[in-house]
């Protein structure tokens, strides 16, 4: 069989099965958001298998050309009875978190089903991302409240990430835009190999590149400069930050202020904690000037912090 068929075999199998216990749960009339291919396949599943026919698609752009369609914001104000549910009805990764928070502005929490419960991203190859995707996750189910950041964008290939798994927050992006400060060096925990080699090296990037790459630009805040210097006039909680520096000095005074400024129950990745002899002394340092631990993640170069509640 060929393997798109599969796959698609796969989600409506799946989709059939939770589908079934919404019925056996007593529902009758069924609201599906969004109504793009999985919504489609959802409706289908209820008419055709089940024989319910009750049921609205919602979807704020085929509203527009539809009038049996309905925005979500048709939906506020209404009195929900025990036999309606609003069923979620999309996996797409860059959408996943945006159509979750526009919904949840207009149904109650306890009338929304998801058939896609966990965020797509966790199962993603990249272990760095899926370990971003489920603190997200947690972050969300917690109801952490903060902006996120990246302090050593490069290109914003994470950062795209970051942008995407929290489509409502503020994201900070803190890059010199031109490569490593010669100043920041220090030879006493950056080896020389990495001095020799990286000082001079990854320059190749911009504003511009790392701008195109945003799927919510709107919340991008750039900081274009060096850590400490370019913190000194952010005023802001942080529910997740990723570190990625490569060296000793603006780790470690990352580190300082993104965990003062931290809430509780709050996220700070360290990439490269296995690679460069700088990043490890930083992140070493802080932890036994904080009493704190460090967790690792399965991308075999990073490690976690987590803030308690």
């Amino acid at each position: 069989m060929d393997e798109n068929l599969m796959a698609k075999k796969s989600v409506i199998d799946y989709l059939m099965n939770r589908i079934e216990r919404l019925i056996i749960e007593g529902y009758k009339k069924f609201y599906i958001y969004p109504f793009g291919n999985i919504g489609m396949i959802v409706k289908d599943i209820l008419e055709k298998r089940y024989g319910i026919l009750d049921c609205v698609g919602i979807d704020n752009s085929l509203c527009m050309f539809n009038k049996k369609i309905l925005s979500c914001k048709e939906l506020e104000g209404k009195v929900w009875n025990d036999t309606e549910t609003l069923i979620l009805a999309s996996n797409n990764s860059l959408i996943y978190r945006s159509i979750r928070t526009e919904i949840k502005k207009y149904v109650p929490l306890n009338c929304i089903k998801d058939m896609f419960p966990v965020p797509p991203l966790i199962n993603h190859s990249d272990h760095r991302i899926a370990s971003l995707a489920a603190a997200g996750r947690e972050i969300y189910r917690r109801n952490v409240m903060g902006s996120v950041a990246e302090a050593g964008v490069y290109q914003g290939e994470f950062a795209k990430f970051i942008n995407i798994i929290f489509p409502d927050r503020k994201l900070y992006l803190f890059d010199s835009f031109e490569g490593f400060e010669a100043k920041s060096v220090r030879e006493d925990y950056d080896n020389k190999v990495q001095v020799k080699e990286w000082i001079n090296t990854l320059k190749d990037t911009s504003i511009e590149i790392v701008m195109k790459k945003m799927n919510f630009p709107e919340n991008i805040i750039i900081k274009k400069g060096f850590i400490p210097d370019t913190t000194k006039d952010v005023i802001d909680k942080f529910c997740f930050v990723n570190l990625d520096m490569d060296l000793y000095l603006p780790t470690y005074e990352g580190l300082k202020f993104f965990w003062e400024n931290l809430s509780n129950g709050g996220y700070i990745f360290v990439h490269d904690f296995y690679i460069w002899d700088g990043v490890e002394a930083a992140v070493r340092k802080f932890c036994e000037e904080m009493h704190i631990g460090y967790g690792c993640l399965t991308d075999a170069c990073s490690i976690v912090l987590s803030k308690p509640f």
